[in-house]
């Protein structure tokens, strides 16, 4: 029940995180932290890409379970396994983020 709670504020959280991070690294205000750049690179890219692709999987299986489903218990269990999942990949996501970016002025 607090995970259908939750729900709402980590996908929000995911949203805003994926357009923040595409901004920032267009405008240039967000960098690759020094040392190791291709490996944090790779996990940055390897992380975004793991929340995008999760959040529209979630948000495909919210929406075949409201909209499409025949079988909608089957499509509730299916979906539950989406949404405990979810805060995991988040977090996981973010650390890596925290690891790799730098803001250019910002000293670690």
């Amino acid at each position: 029940m607090v995970f259908l709670l939750l729900l709402p504020l980590v996908f929000a959280l995911a949203l805003r995180r994926l357009v923040g991070i595409a901004r920032q690294m267009a405008r240039g205000s967000l960098r690759l932290a020094q040392g190791r750049r291709t490996l944090r690179g790779v996990a940055a890219a390897a992380a975004y890409l793991a929340l995008l692709g999760y959040s529209a999987g979630l948000a495909l299986a919210l929406a075949h379970a409201v909209v499409v489903a025949a079988d909608r218990t089957a499509a509730w269990l299916a979906l539950a396994g989406w949404v405990l999942g979810y805060p995991l990949v988040y977090f996981c996501a973010a650390w890596v983020f925290f690891h790799a970016f730098e803001r250019p002025g910002a000293g670690r």
